[in-house]
């Protein structure tokens, strides 16, 4: 509804009609569609939602800024619609991102198997995965959203949400890894202790 309301009757159809923003429209409905059936499929029975204030907080906050740098991007975008053409490379390059970072999160998730939860809870049987993807960065789920939130201001190369998503996604998830890693901490001790001493948090050699 907040799209709509900044768009002019014209421009909704423009914009899908556009091969930059048909792509970008697909892929998100895609990245919808597959973090639904994720969900679904590693569900566990045993599982209870989080209702640690601070999570849930923090996830109200984090869907925010996620529609508001969707929405400025798109919004960018059309008003700029004539010249954005010329960053075609740029965008290609979101696209490209944004179709890596579902693969990247679908990875993580399959890897993480019934022990990943949208909620952050650690459950009694809960078990430390070192495997895959795990072996070299904790947390690739977190890594994946914020590259998407990249790759979407790059695909209607716009400044002020690309700001948005390296500065305000970014500093929300690490808090949210924080809370998480705790939890883990107390859950597996020393053997947290030891896994974090060997593996980078998001960046793989890096961070």
């Amino acid at each position: 509804m907040m799209l709509v309301l900044i768009l002019t009757p014209k421009q909704p159809l423009k914009f899908l009609l556009d091969i930059f923003g048909f792509s970008f429209t697909i892929i998100i409905l895609a990245w919808i569609i597959a973090e639904g059936l994720f969900l679904t499929i590693t569900k566990s029975d045993n599982s209870l939602p989080t209702t640690d204030k601070k999570v849930l907080l923090i996830d109200k906050i984090l869907n925010i800024v996620t529609i508001a740098i969707i929405t400025i991007s798109i919004f960018d975008y059309t008003r700029m619609q004539e010249i954005s053409h010329k960053f075609w490379l740029i965008n290609t390059t979101g696209i490209i991102l944004i179709i890596s970072c579902i693969i990247l999160r679908y990875i993580s998730i399959k890897t993480l198997g019934k022990f990943f939860q949208k909620d952050l809870t650690v459950e009694n049987e809960q078990q430390l995965i070192k495997k895959g993807i795990y072996k070299i960065i904790r947390h690739p789920g977190y890594l994946a959203i914020i590259l998407m939130l990249i790759g979407t201001a790059l695909t209607f190369s716009s400044f002020w949400a690309l700001l948005s998503a390296v500065v305000f996604s970014t500093i929300i998830i690490l808090y949210r890894i924080k809370l998480e890693e705790t939890a883990l901490e107390i859950k597996f001790g020393q053997e947290y202790t030891d896994y974090k001493a060997h593996t980078y948090k998001l960046i793989p050699f890096i961070y």
